[in-house]
């Protein structure tokens, strides 16, 4: 679910969105 999280945080971790 570290994906989803992303998605709706990706201020908080850009980086991993794009993973």
């Amino acid at each position: 679910e570290p994906v989803a999280n992303t998605i709706s945080r990706p201020a908080l971790q850009p980086s991993k969105e794009i993973l």
